[in-house]
């Protein structure tokens, strides 16, 4: 169930957002958040219902770890590293097991079968934030918190599938409170408006960008002859498609939670307004950033056992968070693409500190921006063929014919549009603190949020409905 369905916009929402309010009203707290459990659990069986068992299963193996831990503190460390272990095997079995499969029978001439497992979406967010858990909880950071708290933290739809990857110690206080009805009222009111905007970046930027992104890479995979025009446009309608897509997911995940008076991270700060790349990853998936940095770069050592460390220390970890993304080679390589960027980035910020006059800050913003783009052509491309196809055609030259792929004048205004917004625009967390300290006059909100809605309802009109890209991670 996709939050731009009309079965979630229509039915799902409604009914639970007005059985939740209810019980609150009734002073039925644990009520209203047992509700939202099993609403939670209905929403993720509506893809597969065979797969509920898998994230119930993780949920109560992660939960009674988490009490053995806290009952026997001595032990915490082998429990902990145990609960690691089982977490990442179920991990590797549904998303890394043919990749290595593949990888075996290539290299050693075997034929061993293929799993052919299907993905349980969310995998790789409910994993890491219980692996958050279990650290945190043998360091004597559980909380006082009962199994309800537990399962609605891991659990809760709005995050479930594709994040933002949220902390406990965040999450499960908000579950043992209970929000005055003035309070609901506001929530619901900068909830919806939230959840308007990114609904607009899925719609409006995200799904139209999509079709041709995916033609020029189709091609590039293919074995076909790309020019170079129709490269970089390729390249920057999927630059813009992830970030409105991806965004869009978490600044509607961030409007749900505060329709129920419950308040996420937000995940996204302009990334591509970055001037270095280390800017770039304190404002692009934020939570993951924070995630990786906790618990993979600090226990690795971090910065504190000299500098060839420390660059190794940050290889590693992008190379295991390009990994994360996708079982393939080309996400290793946009990994490993990063990590050697933050480490020419923090040697240039060594020897030459930050730079301050504006052209020298363009100039940074330009290659920081451009070696973004290298990097999402790996993100995309389907093989490592077609990704330095792509980059050939775009750096290098490409082909003189028109090719299969073609532009028309509305694409290419709507992808500058696109490109003025991410650049330039607001983005949710700026507009909302906006609406919150009361900067704009109420009828021109109104106003604009009911030309939104219209727009949304065109532009949804014009286009079949499709997943969230980061579904597939």
């Amino acid at each position: 169930m996709l939050f731009t369905s009309s079965e979630f916009a229509f039915l799902f929402l409604p009914i639970t957002l007005m059985g939740y309010t209810l019980l609150q009203a009734c002073r039925l707290p644990r009520l209203s958040f047992i509700l939202l459990l099993f609403a939670s659990i209905f929403f993720y069986g509506w893809w597969r219902l065979d797969l509920v068992p898998v994230l119930l299963g993780s949920v109560v193996f992660n939960y009674g770890l988490g009490l053995i831990i806290v009952a026997a503190p001595t032990n915490a460390r082998a429990v902990t590293t145990s609960g690691i272990v089982v977490n990442l095997a179920l991990l590797g079995l549904f998303k890394y097991a043919d990749f290595f499969t593949a990888n075996v029978n290539a290299v050693l001439g075997t034929s061993m079968p293929f799993l052919e497992l299907v993905l349980p979406l969310g995998i790789s967010f409910f994993t890491f934030v219980q692996i958050a858990y279990l650290v945190d909880a043998s360091k004597g950071g559980r909380g006082c918190h009962g199994f309800i708290e537990y399962a609605l933290f891991v659990t809760f739809f709005p995050h479930l599938l594709a994040g933002p990857i949220v902390h406990h110690s965040a999450m499960i206080p908000q579950f043992q409170l209970r929000a005055s009805l003035s309070l609901r009222a506001n929530d619901m009111v900068f909830g919806l408006a939230i959840f308007l905007i990114g609904l607009a970046k899925k719609s409006i930027f995200a799904d139209h960008l999509g079709p041709v992104a995916n033609a020029v890479f189709a091609t590039a995979d293919g074995g076909g002859i790309l020019t170079t025009t129709a490269a970089w446009i390729g390249a920057l309608a999927y630059t813009f498609q992830l970030y409105f897509d991806f965004s869009g997911y978490s600044d509607m995940a961030v409007g749900l939670a505060r329709m129920f008076s419950l308040k996420f991270p937000w995940n996204f700060d302009s990334p591509y307004k970055s001037s270095s790349i280390v800017d770039f990853w304190r404002r692009w998936h934020v939570t993951l950033s924070q995630f990786l940095r906790d618990y993979l770069y600090i226990p690795l050592g971090g910065n504190r056992r000299g500098k060839r460390r420390h660059y190794l220390n940050l290889v590693l970890t992008m190379v295991i968070g390009g990994f994360w993304h996708g079982a393939a080679w080309t996400f290793i390589i946009w990994g490993a693409w990063h990590g050697v960027l933050l480490l020419i980035n923090h040697r240039f910020g060594e020897r030459f500190g930050v730079p301050r006059a504006l052209p020298w800050r363009a100039v940074a913003w330009a290659l920081t921006f451009a070696a973004t783009i290298i990097g999402w052509v790996f993100f995309r491309a389907t093989t490592i063929g077609g990704a330095l196809a792509m980059l050939k055609a775009m750096f290098f030259g490409g082909g003189t014919a028109t090719g299969p792929v073609s532009f028309d004048l509305e694409f290419l205004s709507l992808l500058a549009i696109a490109a003025v917004t991410a650049l330039f625009a607001p983005n949710a967390r700026q507009l909302t603190e906006a609406l919150e300290e009361e900067r704009f006059d109420p009828r021109l909100v109104g106003a604009a949020f009911g030309s939104l809605v219209l727009i949304i309802i065109v532009s949804k009109a014009s286009m079949h409905e499709s997943p969230f890209l980061y579904f597939n991670f």
